[in-house]
């Protein structure tokens, strides 16, 4: 739990750098793309078109689907971003993302905003910020769970002695 909170603070130590307005933890709004019918899916699976080569995700919905992966993002929902004339039938729809530079800023996010009544806000406008210093001091640390991300913290601390590496278990 110790080595949980000094990571914790480490964070905030990298995010603050000198300034002195504070909004810690925050992440960046991301999002990707699924065409209905399956055609074009950049939010997964792919979809027949990606499967046969016809077509290609982007470059930020693949950089999304590596962030997503390594468990750094949180999803506030989708939303259609194209119908067809007429008829209003969706045919694209996006799927938006908050994603935070490591798990202890996305596990905070998750935690924290429950405790401070906040949300991510809406697909069309989501809600990635950082904390600022006031709510930092209103969060209740000892009820953020930290069992998600204990083996990341301890492997993130390496001890050296007589220049041999010794890693924690």
């Amino acid at each position: 739990e110790a080595l949980s909170y000094l990571g914790m603070l480490e964070n905030i130590r990298k995010e603050l750098n000198g300034t002195s307005n504070i909004d810690v933890f925050k992440g960046r709004p991301q999002s990707c793309t699924r065409w209905l019918l399956s055609f074009k899916d950049c939010c997964g699976r792919g979809g027949w078109g990606v499967d046969f080569g016809i077509t290609s995700c982007d470059k930020d919905s693949k950089e999304l689907a590596k962030v997503r992966q390594q468990g750094k993002c949180i999803k506030v929902g989708a939303y259609c971003a194209e119908k067809l004339p007429l008829l209003g039938t969706c045919v694209r729809k996006k799927t938006v993302f908050c994603c935070f530079g490591n798990k202890f800023a996305k596990l905070l996010q998750e935690q924290g905003k429950k405790q401070l009544g906040q949300n991510f806000g809406t697909p069309q406008a989501p809600n990635c910020r950082g904390f600022t210093a006031e709510e930092l001091t209103r969060i209740d640390f000892s009820k953020i769970d930290m069992t998600k991300i204990a083996k990341d913290v301890m492997d993130s601390f390496k001890f050296y002695t007589n220049s041999k590496k010794i890693d924690v278990e």
